[in-house]
């Protein structure tokens, strides 16, 4: 939705900011601005809310999202 409605460049540039800060452990940092570069490009479709979801969710399952996996407690 950001990227349909600030653009592009407007959008990688507050979602990269947004990431920057020094108790962003690097794992999430990483995870993070891959994933905000997959919504951006599909935020380019200039699809309805409702369409923009749907996308976010097949992504994920085609798995195209990265995602950290949580440990098991023991």
């Amino acid at each position: 939705m950001l990227a349909r409605d600030i653009g592009y460049k407007n959008a990688l540039e507050f979602t990269t900011a947004h990431e920057d800060f020094p108790e962003n452990p690097e794992n999430e940092k990483v995870m993070d601005l891959h994933n905000n570069k997959v919504g951006i490009r599909l935020g380019l479709s200039m699809a309805s809310n409702d369409k923009l979801a749907h996308y976010c969710y097949t992504s994920f399952l085609a798995g195209r999202l990265k995602v950290i996996k949580k440990e098991k407690k023991k």
